[in-house]
């Protein structure tokens, strides 16, 4: 029992770690990707409009198919 508990242990770690190195390769991704989209656009604001509508519609598609849960929305959150 205490060798399989520390083999899920390991493995959980090893998912965490796995996670979080998967997380920083996406995040300077699209830290440089989004260096330049914003330097070679004659509109920079556009290109941010086009990342927060794609990013509403991926997350409320992602809640109506299901495989997100999210808060429901509340206006006092807004302000």
């Amino acid at each position: 029992p205490t060798e399989l508990l520390m083999r899920e242990k390991q493995e959980d770690a090893a998912e965490v770690a796995a996670a979080v190195i998967t997380y920083c390769f996406c995040s300077g991704g699209m830290l440089v990707i989004n260096k330049i989209a914003v330097s070679h656009t004659p509109s920079p604001a556009l290109v941010t409009l086009c990342q927060f509508a794609s990013c509403t519609v991926l997350v409320y598609g992602g809640k109506l198919t299901g495989l997100l849960r999210t808060d429901e929305f509340e206006w006092r959150k807004v302000k």
